[in-house]
This record gives structure tokens, sequence and C-alpha cells, in this order.
């Protein structure tokens, strides 16, 4: 992979000044998060999503109880992150039961991620200060920097996805070893039980090793997921729970018909990419682009397998994450794949400028066309950032970017031309690109993540503390679980089914609504019901025998579920507890919460 000799480039004293100026660049970005974050939450760190504190409560129970659920009394199948989740247990029962876990192990593989990233460039052959720059701009646009303010597993997921891409590029390049068998177990099977997504980054190496018949590294491969997730399914079974979190279950886009379904899903996806107004979305798909085009190029085509299969790697787990996977959501889902794609894209940059004195090929087929039109594309949604700016009408810009385009590839008369100009073009946009997608995932970030703080503070936090003085250990039903169940021992009901596996099987069998939620109801028999009103509406309704006790209601928001929770009562004397506590724990709630009384007999 052009590393140097004995990995000797750390003695240079320019490689330890880049190491520095990252480590200070990287602890400047994320300290700048945090302390916006507190900004918004009264100094009380809150995580900017209600999904952290799940995987805290199934650690704290798995630890302190040997129980793998949100709850003390039983095992619950709400974890997508087995990985995550045990590695909380872990630190949990060394080091005790605190909040902060998630943040700290967060910042730690963020930034162990973005050392790795400057290390492997400079081993590649990249100028140090080059390396920073890239290294740096990846950092900032997966955004790496925010990601553990969400509290989430997917700071690990880049580290470890990022560890098997560059194993992957030194593999291919040489024979395999033992050692490389083991790996290619190991590193597969945590990727997957960090985050199943990661499964699609090993479709392509398997294909490969199949097809240049290494096969001892192909098995490897397709069993190190095998053994991961099958690993925690027979651990699930064992506990009483789903092979399948459920959690996975209800929010997976998992085809239900077939190779039909899985195509429709792809092409519904990159339509509303294309048709999105979100630019980060624009920004995933300018790297998929960028990728695909520069396969086609000599300085890459001349290359050994492994650069040209880490590139197929990224570029073909974003087709597929497109069909069974979702995007967004607080920058998360498609994380791993701009920072995988963003760092394919600088190898083969650096490789472009490498072969820029090399003659290239003419390529006279449909490939030069597409490129066209990818190249159109990826110009168009970089300019789109300036036309409101410079009130330039789209129209015009696609006329002349499209003929622009088609007239260089046109006058195509020489046997060098093509590749050149190609070459040329990208090494211009690809850093321009880079720019503008650290822009804008950088500054939008920077600037939901307090919000999103705010929002969890406000509400899920605040629920939590009504639950834990009111309701300790009552009986609880709500549909947003973390908060609530990891800061208090209440019995929980949760009606939209991550932890309540009755209610999971009933929204895959299409038959969850009011009846069943009203038989469940009367089974439980909820002390208190928390909800918001908007997630269950038209045939999925709440029973109308419940009281409607008050709301509480918060600013716009950012990563909420909701904006209004609604306290439900399930019978007369239960409402007038309710409206009583809720009076006197009033004083105590932030003055940014407005809360109304319902009078009795609102309906639901």
């Amino acid at each position: 992979m052009g590393s140097n000799s004995g990995e000797s480039f750390r003695k240079d004293p320019r490689y330890r000044i880049a190491v520095g100026l990252l480590v200070l660049v990287m602890a400047s970005a994320i300290g700048i998060v945090i302390l916006a974050c507190l900004a918004q939450t009264d100094g009380k760190f809150t995580y900017a999503l209600d999904d952290p504190y799940i995987h805290l409560g199934i650690a704290k129970n798995f630890a302190l109880h040997g129980i793998w659920g949100v709850t003390q009394y039983g095992n619950t199948s709400a974890s997508s992150s087995p990985l995550w989740t045990g590695l909380l247990a872990v630190f949990i029962r060394v080091g005790g039961d605190h909040q902060l876990w998630p943040l700290i192990l967060g910042v730690l593989f963020s930034a162990i991620a973005g050392l790795f990233l400057l290390d492997r460039f400079v081993a590649f052959g990249m100028n140090p200060w080059i390396s920073l720059a890239a290294s740096s701009l990846i950092f900032l646009a997966g955004p790496l920097h925010v990601l553990p303010v969400s509290g989430m597993e997917h700071s690990l997921q880049i580290l470890l996805d990022l560890l098997f891409l560059f194993w992957l590029v030194d593999v291919l390049d040489r024979e395999t070893s033992r050692k490389d068998l083991i790996i290619g177990v190991l590193l597969p099977a945590l990727m997957c039980l960090d985050r199943y997504e990661s499964f699609f980054l090993v479709m392509v190496p398997v294909a490969v090793c199949l097809f240049k018949r290494r096969w001892n590294l192909a098995a490897m491969l397709a069993l190190g997921p095998v053994l991961g997730v099958g690993g925690f399914a027979a651990f699930s079974h064992l506990l009483g729970m789903p092979s399948i979190p459920n959690s996975i279950m209800i929010k997976g886009n998992l085809p239900k018909t077939g190779a039909a379904d899985f195509v429709g899903n792809i092409l519904w996806r990159i339509k509303a990419l294309v048709q999105s107004e979100t630019l980060t979305l624009s920004d995933l798909l300018i790297l998929a682009v960028f990728s695909a085009w520069v396969l086609r190029l000599k300085a890459i085509r001349s290359e050994t397998t492994a650069v040209r299969t880490a590139i197929w790697t990224a570029v073909g787990a974003c087709v597929v994450h497109a069909s069974l996977a979702s995007f967004g959501w607080f920058f998360r889902y498609e994380a791993y794949l701009v920072v995988l794609l963003a760092t394919v894209n600088v190898l083969a940059w650096w490789k472009m400028l490498a072969f820029r004195g090399a003659i290239e090929e003419r390529i006279v087929s449909k490939a030069i066309w597409m490129s066209v039109v990818f190249g159109v594309c990826a110009v168009m949604v970089i300019l789109s950032r300036f036309m409101t700016f410079l009130q330039i009408h789209e129209n015009l810009i696609k006329v002349v970017v499209f003929f622009g385009f088609a007239a260089l590839a046109a006058l195509d008369r020489g046997t060098n031309s093509a590749g050149r100009l190609a070459r040329t073009v990208l090494i211009w946009m690809m850093p321009l690109s880079f720019v503008l997608i650290v822009q804008d995932r950088h500054l939008l970030a920077l600037d939901q993540a307090p919000k999103a703080c705010s929002d969890i503070y406000l509400q899920q936090f605040q629920m939590s503390r009504f639950v834990r003085r009111f309701y300790p250990q009552g009986r609880v039903a709500v549909n947003d679980i973390g908060a609530v169940t990891y800061f208090s021992h209440a019995h929980l009901l949760d009606l939209y089914g991550l932890a309540t596996d009755e209610i999971c099987r009933q929204k895959l069998k299409r038959e969850f609504g009011t009846p069943s939620i009203k038989r469940l109801m009367d089974g439980f028999k909820p002390e208190l019901i928390m909800a918001y009103p908007n997630w269950f509406t038209g045939g999925q309704k709440l029973p109308p025998d419940l009281i409607p006790v008050a709301t509480w209601t918060i600013p716009p928001i950012t990563s909420a579920g909701g904006a209004v929770v609604e306290f439900y009562a399930y019978t007369p004397p239960d409402a007038v507890r309710i409206a009583r506590q809720l009076h006197e724990f009033q004083s105590s709630l932030p003055k940014r919460v407005t809360v109304e009384y319902l009078k009795p007999g609102t309906k639901v």
C-alpha cells in the first residue's frame, strides 16, 4: 500500500507535529460542541438522543443484576448494538454506574479514528501536512466531533470499519498469513456486533477473494458476521428474546417481497437523495459519485486489487445501505459511509496526483458518457450551494454545466486528452467538494447538537425525574423508554415495542392497533401513562377510555419524537393523583417547558 519501510515515518518530526496539531483540532472541536450543549441544558450534560439511555439501562442491569433488559425485571431485546452495550456493561461493572460512559468512550474512539487516519495516510506515502488536512476534514465531516454527544455506538463503528478497510488494503497486496485469517474473522464479527449495517462492508471483499481464489480469506470474512450476529442470536434465544433485536425489526427497511422490493427500495432511496433538500444527503451522493468515477481512471485501474477493492467496498456498502437502512437522524446512520467514502476518495486523489505525469489511454465507450453525467450531477450539487447567494437561476446553471461537459467530451480527439481532462477535473473538484461537505455537516451538526441536547433535557430527562420522584418502582406505560427506565426502577410497558416483544410482533404482522393497546393496558394496569400524541393516530390511537391529565410542550424540536408529551391516567382516582403530582413537580421544571392541564372528560 505504499507504506514506508518499517513505519519509519513516525520518527519524522513533521509527523509528530502533525499528530499534535490533529489532537488540538479534535480536542477543540469536541470541546466546543460539549460546551455549546451544556449551555442549553442548564449545565447538566444530556445526550442528544434518548437511545443512549436504552443502552445504558441494559448495560447497568446486565452489569449489576445479570439481566439483559432496560429494567431489572426481565430480559428485553431493545439494543441494536450488542458490542456497545456489552462494553458499557464492562465499564459500569469496573468503574461504577455513570451516564457519562458513552460520552467518554465516544470521544476516545473518535479521537483514535482521527489519529489512525493520519497515521495510515502518511504510511500510504502522503505528505504529513496533506495527511493532516485530509484527516481533519474527514474528522469534521463525519462528524466525529459531534457523534460522542449522541451517546451512541457510531464512533466505535467508524473506528472498526476504518481498521477493516486499511487491513483489507494491506492484506490483498500480499500472501495471507494465519494472523490475517484470525483478523479476517474477528474484525467483521466485532463490526457487525457493533452495527449490523457493517455487514454491507464485507460483501465486496468476499466476492473479490472468491474471484481471486483466495478461498481461506473469503471463508474467514464470511464466517465473521455469522459468528458475531449468530452468536448474539444464540445468546438472545437462551434468554428468551428474539434472535434479531426489536429495534432492527421495527425501524429497519428489510425487503418483504424479495428481489423486486429490494431493487425498488434502492430506486426510491436514490430518488429521495436527489430530490432531498437536506445538504448532508447530497454530500453522500457527491462522495459516492466521485468514488464510482475514479474507478474508470487508469491511475486507479493500473493499481493493484487492494485500492480498487477498497473503493468498491465503500460504494457497494452505500448502495446496499440505501435499500436496507436509513439515513440521517442526527447525522449518525450514514456517518460511517461518509467517513469511508471520504477516505477512499483521499487515497484515490493521492494516486491521481502521483499519476498526473503519465499518459492516459483514451476510453471510447459508454463509460466516458456516464462520467459526464456523474460529473454534471456532482457539479450541480456543489454549485447549488451558491445559487441563492448569487441569484443565479438553477436551470441556467444546468444548461451551462451540461453542455460544457458535453462539449469537452465531444472535443476529445487526441489519445491523451480524455484521461487528462477527467483527472484534472477530479483533482480540482475533490478538495473543493470536501471543504463544502465539511461546511455542510460540521456547521449543521454544530447548530443542531445543542438543540438536540436541549430537547432531551427538556423532555425525556424531565419525564425521568418525574417518574423517579413519584413512581420509582411503579407501573409506567411510555413510548420513549430510555431516560425513564435508566434513571428509575419502574416496571415498563413500552408502547413503541422495543422492550415489549408482543407489541413488536404485532407491528411486524401489522396487527398493532387500538384494541391490542387496550388489551395490553388492561393486563398491565399502569399507574402512569406518558406518550407522544402524534405517535398514536388512525387505527393506532390510544384507547378512548384513558383519561388525559396534562401536557408538557417544548420549543421547536430537533431530535425529540414530538414537541408535546401527554400524561394519561388509567382510572379516575389515578387522574386526581397524577394531576396533584404534576402541580407539585411543575416548580422544578425548566421555564422553557409549557404545562397545560386538561379538563376531565377530554377525549384521547
